[in-house]
């Protein structure tokens, strides 16, 4: 299960992922972020909080994640890994799929700074 929310005011959505990643997460967050992407035409900002990332529940659903991240990687700007995994992989994997977003991360406890400098304008 993951639980997805966009604060329209800082066009950044917070996905907290609560277990191993499935194929109904996937449509949770297009049936979220997808329509709001078309209404403002980009996302600033997308935040990942885990304190352990859980990971995918099979390689199906990490190849629908990686294309979720195809789909949508010209429209974001940001993103922010808020976990206790190991970030230097997860930074990595993400990085390589949201090519055109900044891609940084933060301890669980840095929840703050990480919406903070997802809110920040890009270097880009």
């Amino acid at each position: 299960m993951i639980t997805v929310e966009v604060d329209p005011s800082t066009n950044v959505a917070i996905l907290k992922p609560q277990g191993m990643l499935n194929e109904s997460d996937f449509e949770t967050i297009k049936g979220i972020v997808d329509p709001f992407i078309d209404e403002k035409g980009r996302l600033d900002g997308v935040i990942l909080q885990a304190r352990r990332f859980p990971g995918w529940e099979s390689f199906q659903r990490l190849s629908d994640h990686l294309r979720f991240s195809q789909d949508q990687q010209e429209k974001v700007t940001r993103v922010a890994v808020v976990s206790d995994s190991a970030l230097p992989r997860v930074k990595q994997v993400l990085g390589e799929h949201f090519t055109h977003a900044e891609v940084e991360t933060f301890a669980f406890q840095d929840y703050e700074k990480a919406r903070r400098w997802v809110s920040e304008p890009s270097r880009h």
